[in-house]
């Protein structure tokens, strides 16, 4: 869906009250075909002052890496409910950074105990697909809820938002239902977070995430004494 703000004909030329009505109708459709909708936000910026170069190196190199492995976990607990061990397709926009999903995906295959927690199908041809929001519908759902939990959630992880306030006011009480999840991490969660995560490997003496067999290969070539951390 174009965002009437972008200036993209018809949409910039409605009234404001056709696009309350409009997103209102749009929003009762999407709260009554999903099942369960997820949104994280992390500022980039904040993660890359945060994140060890280690983990970024290994695990995930940015924000956007690390909101979708945030939200693969938060899957794998809805999975364990209702997943009911069947297999779940995961689609994303084919757009810039999808070829750090497909290599995540690539990593996925050597750990079947790992993603059948939230009902991946790495070896499956149809287990990921890329598509074109223009045209793929559910899609373009996802992207009405990424957009406005955008803009709820950045007052409250970074400021300001934008010099100009975004047009028009999003309305995210409008997707907001039990089974939609808003998650966000600030700056200082970030902090903590990662602090806590270097404890943890200082005291056990091993990382704290797995971690792929070609990488650890990599690491016994080039520094066996980081072996200890795997």
């Amino acid at each position: 869906m174009a965002r009437p703000e972008h200036g993209v004909k018809p949409y910039c030329e409605w009234s404001r009250e056709k696009k309350r009505h409009v997103f209102f109708r749009l929003a009762s459709i999407i709260k009554t075909r999903i099942r369960q909708g997820y949104a994280f936000g992390v500022p980039v910026d904040a993660y890359e002052r945060c994140a060890p170069d280690r983990f970024k190196s290994e695990v995930a190199p940015d924000g956007f890496t690390f909101a979708v492995s945030t939200i693969l976990s938060m899957i794998s607990e809805w999975y364990a409910r209702f997943g009911d061990g069947k297999g779940v397709r995961y689609i994303f926009e084919n757009r810039c950074g999808s070829g750090k999903i497909g290599q995540q995906w690539e990593l996925m295959k050597e750990r079947p105990d790992v993603v059948s927690n939230f009902g991946a199908r790495p070896m499956h041809p149809d287990g990921l697909l890329f598509r074109d929001k223009r045209y793929f519908k559910p899609l373009q759902a996802a992207d009405i809820l990424a957009w406005n939990a955008y803009h709820y959630f950045a007052p409250q992880v970074v400021a300001p938002l934008e010099s100009i306030p975004p047009t028009p006011k999003p309305y995210i009480d409008a997707l907001w239902t039990p089974s939609v999840r808003l998650s966000f991490m600030n700056e200082a969660q970030l902090k903590e977070g990662f602090a806590a995560m270097k404890e943890y490997e200082e005291r056990e003496g091993k990382r704290s995430y797995w971690l792929p067999s070609q990488l650890v290969k990599g690491l016994r070539k080039h520094n066996p004494s980081d072996l200890g951390f795997q």
